[in-house]
């Protein structure tokens, strides 16, 4: 039975949304619920953990995921033995990255509960290799990945809801995140069986070391970009102390719920990237500079409104305790729409085989921030981290851009992300220069921004259809 060609791109996008919507409510319920719960200072050591974990978890991920989605899209009947490999080699990476996290602690000299706490959060990251979304996304199945992004946060939210009261609680955070892990790990596993393919581990180095090797390149790219997530949190913890480090995390919890959606964008779009860039080369830079206009201007408006409305959004979010972070938050969430940009010319050099260029691009901004931190951080606390963060990426999307228009394809030009940076920076201008109340300024700026949109935003109707159609498939 046909259902004739669907819009597969969009469809699966939407899916990968609404779960992506699911997680970030969750997530955010359960860390806002943290900030109110915990004391500043308690609520900075679980953004400290979490920020060791995400980091050790890239490492075990070890940029295996596109190396795998990319064979299994060639060839699918790779799917069963690439499934048992990379797993075998994610749990071998695991058993060295674990400890090694674990340890980090007597280095820092922070009470003992911070050392339990990282020692629970590393024991969660065995769950890590079982995170089988590259195998789901190689075969298309991408509304089997929607659940998973849901489970996990909703478990993690619900724990701490039920067994986290006060600072004196702060262990049972660990424990539930073992728990939500696990939870999402088990999905997964369910999800690989419902899609036929078999899990078989195949613990022999001689098969795992080969694919470590294969995904060096993606995982240090991956791990650079980690790195730059997190350090700003180790710096001020260490450099500005625990209470400041609540107040960037509350900031860096908002905005990386909206980074995430780059990074799902990316994954959905990457399967069209990688193919155009291979078959044809005039609809391929038409289909990149059609993303590249389309998120640029949507993502700026989101962060010219939130920037207006930082305050607001912090104390929704966190509580008025967390009100003072309304500057960090207000500056940090210009990361949102360099993200996305700067993912143009990222996937383009993993599609076209480039990733030691990526290692290089995300090495350069990562030196910046280390360096833009140190010098910002002991002076101005987290609005310092904020800057070197933003000022880093923005270092690091310039040379990725300048690396894949010089080793991939020609890229979409400055002038169409620079119209509308110029635009959103011109209408947020005018609303402190009008200084009117909340609701005001942004109706102006609003109004502001929907004018030169209208005089040189181009077709971005066109430019959503293109992209709708990038991946049509026929359903039978």
């Amino acid at each position: 039975m046909s259902s004739g060609p669907r819009l597969k791109l969009l469809w699966d996008l939407s899916s990968l949304v609404t779960g992506q919507v699911l997680s970030t409510l969750f997530g955010f319920a359960g860390f806002a619920y943290l900030a109110r719960a915990l004391s500043p200072e308690s609520y900075g050591l679980v953004e400290y953990s979490v920020g060791l974990a995400g980091l050790a978890a890239i490492v075990i991920e070890g940029g295996l995921g596109p190396i795998g989605a990319l064979g299994i899209s060639r060839d699918p009947n790779q799917a069963d033995r690439l499934a048992g490999e990379i797993v075998t080699a994610r749990l071998m990476l695991t058993v060295l990255c674990a400890p090694l996290m674990g340890l980090t602690t007597y280095f820092t000299g922070h009470d003992w509960r911070l050392g339990i706490l990282v020692w629970l959060y590393a024991a969660s990251l065995f769950a890590v290799p079982f995170k089988q979304d590259w195998l789901l996304q190689g075969l298309q199945r991408m509304t089997h990945v929607a659940p998973a992004q849901a489970l996990r946060s909703a478990v993690f939210a619900l724990g701490v809801f039920l067994l986290v009261r006060r600072s004196e609680d702060l262990i049972r955070v660990g424990v539930v995140e073992i728990v939500a892990a696990f939870t999402a790990a088990a999905y997964y596993v369910g999800a690989q069986r419902s899609v036929g393919v078999r899990m078989q581990l195949r613990p022999q180095m001689i098969h795992a070391w080969p694919l470590i090797r294969q995904g060096a390149a993606v995982g240090a790219s991956n791990i650079v970009w980690t790195f730059m997530l997190y350090a700003p949190i180790f710096l001020v913890t260490n450099l500005a102390g625990p209470a400041q480090a609540a107040w960037l995390g509350g900031a860096q919890r908002i905005v990386y719920s909206l980074v995430s959606f780059s990074a799902l964008y990316f994954f959905n779009l990457y399967p069209a990237i990688a193919k155009g860039l291979k078959e044809d080369d005039g609809q391929w830079e038409l289909l990149m500079r059609s993303s590249y206009r389309l998120v640029g201007w949507l993502s700026l408006a989101v962060a010219l409104v939130s920037t207006i409305m930082a305050r607001e959004v912090i104390a929704l979010a966190f509580g008025k305790a967390f009100s003072v972070a309304a500057i960090v938050f207000s500056i940090y969430v210009w990361l949102f729409p360099v993200r996305l940009l700067s993912g143009h010319a990222r996937w383009a050099l993993v599609a076209g085989e480039r990733q030691q260029f990526l290692l290089a691009a995300e090495a350069i901004a990562t030196m910046t921030l280390l360096v833009s931190g140190i010098a910002l951080i002991p002076g101005y606390g987290a609005v310092g981290a904020a800057i070197a963060v933003v000022t880093a990426n923005v270092v690091g999307w310039i040379a990725a851009h300048l690396f894949a228009q010089r080793w991939v394809r020609r890229m979409p030009g400055y002038r169409d992300a620079l119209l509308p940076i110029a635009s959103a920076l011109g209408c947020l201008g005018l609303s402190w220069i009008v200084n009117a109340n909340t609701v005001a300024s942004v109706a102006i700026a609003l109004i502001g921004y929907a004018a030169c949109l209208q005089l040189m935003g181009g077709d971005l109707i066109g430019d959503l259809r293109r992209l709708a159609t990038a991946r049509r498939t026929k359903q039978g």
